[in-house]
């Protein structure tokens, strides 16, 4: 269940007081938008959304777009990553229960991250909480999809990939907890050539 985003669609897509959640194989909540449709938003408040566990979309992340995305009062949780999107404002979200393999010979966990950044934003992420958890309870008898599936830590809960120049950055005011064994890399990365030349990381609890 959830929605495609076509490659001629513009403005606000706005998902409110949503639940999701995923009771069997195959049904995987997944938020998806073609690579040229820039020209919308998704704005979601007051949802409750379950990635799937060992359910979860083999595409890896609950939201993957190439436009703007707005997630504000939201409980996100069960899967490989949150969102991939070159945009995003986050606000007083609670996202547990990531950094899960996907399908044998997946990504690892140096691949999986709670938000994933690939374009210069702006990005706000301010009075959110996150943490990693073992997941385990959520996996299904074997071989669904494989011992791997398993929850193996997090790569970095926010990261800041592939070549972008961030200059427009707010990381304020959110708390990250790591209670996996495997537990967290980085709460905070930039990678694969990326910079961040501007904005704040202030008063944040890890």
């Amino acid at each position: 269940c959830g929605i495609y985003i076509p490659s001629d669609f513009a403005g606000d897509i706005n998902i409110t007081n949503c639940i999701a959640n995923v009771p069997t194989e195959n049904t995987a909540t997944v938020f998806r938008g073609a690579v040229a449709a820039t020209s919308c938003r998704i704005v979601m408040q007051n949802c409750l959304i379950d990635g799937g566990g060992a359910y979860m979309s083999t595409d890896f992340q609950i939201i993957k777009v190439w436009c703007p995305v707005v997630i504000n009062y939201c409980r996100i949780y069960h899967g490989a990553q949150a969102c991939y999107c070159p945009s995003l404002t986050a606000r007083y979200n609670l996202l547990h229960g990531f950094g899960m393999y996907l399908d044998a010979g997946g990504p690892d966990a140096g691949h999986c991250n709670v938000f994933y950044m690939f374009a210069p934003g702006p990005h706000i992420v301010e009075f959110n909480t996150m943490w990693t958890e073992d997941t385990t309870i959520q996996a299904v008898p074997q071989p669904l999809q494989g011992p791997s599936h398993w929850p193996t830590g997090l790569g970095a809960a926010i990261a800041y990939m592939d070549g972008g120049a961030y200059g427009n950055i707010s990381c304020n005011n959110n708390t990250f907890l790591g209670t996996l064994a495997s537990g967290v890399s980085y709460f905070y990365g930039v990678y694969n050539g990326a910079t961040a030349t501007g904005g704040t990381v202030n008063q944040n609890y890890f």
